[in-house]
């Protein structure tokens, strides 16, 4: 308390300012309006509070300082402090329009604001130059009295906060969720520092006030950033996580629809990335249009996601028809003379009858929307929006997935993961002394073995498939050192090696180093790559160059199913192809196929490769693998596939045949 003012706040709020100043100096874009006026709203609002604090010091002792002093201190200070929200306002206005897409008319709100001030300052000049004493008067007592106009320097400061606020309102349908948050509570709070100021003018508020604002939107203008779609100003998959945290919470029922645009990847490849970005801005903004939306967020790349009504909830039909209404009609693009129209794939769930937490709902429409188009069917006759709901049975499968990975992640960290080999023989019936690895996990709780088409692709898509891969061969080397030891011929044994091993740069080293260690000869190995890890994009020419060198060739996999084509597959030094069980029914079924397959296969030997068939079941199968002139089968024709101890003995009793 100095003479009655108040002015500890002011001091308290100069050293948060300086602190400020301090740490924003270093990272301010001097290309960046927006942080220059932020910066500048610090000097200013530290300025005028240090004149403000100054002049309360000197009203102590009037008639022991220069009455000129205190008096060049007042006036500055009313001249000074409207200075500090008209910085503010200007600095909230350019981040909303920044996050509004550039196109408010926000200049206008500035302009007015910048009118208003410049008829005040005219009036404190006016005061100050004529000694009118309209905003303050000193006694000859030293007592200071409010002048007749001194109440203008609180009103403006509402005016301008009042300003944002209708500005806000006006566009609110387009401000992000986090920013209508704190419109929500701060300006309120703000409004009620500056009453206090006008109901207490002894207590010196209007510094405080003012740092209050700069960090508090600072903080939260930044936190916004870290959590909105640079691209489209939506919220982030981080800012949905929140939403949906917060919905789960409070057991609030709501709906999730996921977005994606069909062949969007194509499209951006075709007409560029400035083409993509235009057609995701476009589409977040019909987005923004729906009524009754919670929350409306980019996901990632194409992917949107809108949080709603549930689809037990009155307003849900008008909420998804309007949603409908807004995607079906055509897109303007510049890049385009004519409307386009694009193709959308729609995902729904309701929380919490089948979702009850964040992560469940999160995984329900990750999966939903990775499903083949086939899944889905249009909204409507004629529609293109392919629409699929999330439902129990895709409830299951998710719960399957997450059981799995839980039995295969437990078989590996307890070694229980097991191996299975499959002979493979001439087609006279023969063993060729080729046999493939097969990795078997078996499910204790159900007693009984999960298939790897189930698991092997949840291994690929968990990062467990190189710990998986280095089991399976652990136990191939092993099982051929033992066979060697035995006095037996070493058992050529091939192993499916997935696309994501080749990420490695140390395989080969390390398969090498591994195969040294078990002594046995390097052309005991062989590798099987699925032909659809040739359209990866992968160059895996060079390791399969490494591994020849060493003695160990490769087979080309499930030879059929990936769509790779001729030019790539003969790049590539494979020593047999191994065709797919789906061509040898097709063959079965269609003689033309069988023409077509029987040239290919005259193909492949022209080029050196020996052909295997997979899934030979049946005396028919044989004789058409005959006809084609195929070198090798592997089905359950001639054997299944045996667990370890099995394949040991069926290699004694077949090494006692010789």
């Amino acid at each position: 308390m100095i003479n009655s003012w108040i002015i500890s706040p002011e001091v308290v709020a100069i050293l948060v300012m300086v602190v400020l100043i301090v740490y924003v100096r270093g990272s301010l874009d001097s290309h960046n309006h927006r942080d220059q006026f932020f910066y500048w709203s610090l000097i200013v609002s530290v300025i005028v509070t240090a004149i403000n604090v100054a002049g309360c010091f000197f009203i102590v002792n009037i008639f022991e300082k220069p009455l000129w002093l205190y008096d060049l201190l007042q006036h500055l200070f009313f001249l000074l402090t409207p200075l500090m929200p008209l910085f503010i306002v200007t600095y909230i206005f350019r981040h909303l329009n920044d996050k509004m897409g550039g196109n408010t008319n926000y200049k206008n709100y500035i302009r007015t604001l910048i009118v208003l001030y410049i008829l005040y300052a005219t009036a404190v000049l006016i005061d100050w130059i004529c000694n009118l004493d309209w905003f303050f008067a000193i006694t000859e007592t030293g007592t200071y009295i409010r002048g007749p106009y001194n109440v203008l320097t609180v009103v403006i400061s509402i005016v301008m906060i009042v300003d944002v606020i209708i500005f806000s309102l006006i566009n609110r349908k387009y401000l992000p969720f986090a920013i209508k948050k704190i419109f929500s509570v701060f300006e309120l709070v703000f409004l009620g520092l500056v009453l206090i100021q006008f109901v207490f003018p002894n207590i010196q508020l209007s510094g405080t006030a003012a740092m209050l604002a700069l960090l508090v939107f600072y903080m939260n203008f930044h936190s916004v950033a870290l959590t909105t779609d640079s691209l489209t100003n939506l919220p982030n998959s981080e800012q949905l996580n929140s939403m949906l945290s917060y919905l789960v919470n409070k057991n609030k029922s709501f709906s999730a629809i996921t977005l994606n645009i069909k062949g969007f990847k194509r499209l951006n490849q075709q007409y560029g990335l400035t083409f993509g970005d235009n057609m995701l801005k476009k589409i977040s903004e019909r987005l923004q249009e729906l009524p009754n939306a919670v929350l409306i967020c980019r996901f990632n790349n194409d992917r949107f996601v809108i949080l709603g009504p549930s689809s037990d909830n009155d307003k849900y039909e008008e909420f998804f028809e309007i949603l409908n209404f807004k995607l079906e009609e055509p897109f303007e693009m510049d890049e385009f003379n004519f409307p386009l129209f694009l193709d959308f794939e729609m995902v729904s769930l309701d929380s919490p009858q089948i979702a009850t937490n964040v992560d469940e709902v999160i995984n329900l429409i990750s999966y939903a929307i990775s499903l083949p188009s086939l899944k889905y069917a249009p909204i409507r006759e004629n529609s293109h929006i392919y629409y699929l709901k999330c439902d129990e049975n895709i409830q299951n499968i998710i719960y399957r997935k997450e059981y799995v990975y839980t039995v295969l992640n437990d078989a590996i960290e307890h070694s229980k993961l097991q191996c299975a080999y499959q002979p493979i023989f001439d087609t006279d019936g023969n063993y060729s002394g080729l046999s493939e690895a097969l990795a078997r996990l078996y499910d204790e709780n159900n007693n009984t073995f999960i298939p790897p088409c189930e698991f092997i692709p949840i291994a690929e898509a968990n990062g467990l498939i190189n710990k998986v891969g280095k089991i399976i061969l652990l136990k191939a080397l092993n099982l051929i050192s033992e066979e060697i030891r035995k006095g037996h011929p070493a058992p050529i044994i091939s192993i499916n090696f997935s696309f994501l091993q080749f990420y490695n740069t140390n395989l080969v080293d390390a398969v090498i180093d591994t195969i040294k260690a078990f002594d046995i000869p390097h052309g005991s190995l062989r590798i099987e790559i699925t032909e659809s890890y040739i359209n990866t994009g992968l160059n895996i020419q060079e390791m399969m160059n490494r591994f020849i060198a060493e003695g160990i060739t490769f087979y080309i996999d499930d030879f059929g199913t990936g769509y790779s084509s001729f030019d790539r597959l003969f790049k590539l030094p494979f020593e047999k192809a191994k065709f797919d069980r789906e061509i040898l029914l097709a063959v079965n079924e269609n003689i033309w196929t069988r023409k077509m397959v029987g040239n290919i296969i005259k193909s492949f030997k022209e080029y050196g490769l020996k052909i295997i068939f997979e899934g030979v079941e049946t005396k028919e199968q044989l004789a058409v693998i005959k006809e084609l002139d195929a070198d090798y089968i592997q089905g359950y024709y001639f054997s299944y596939p045996l667990l370890e101890q099995d394949f040991k003995k069926w290699i004694d009793k077949e090494s006692h045949k010789y």
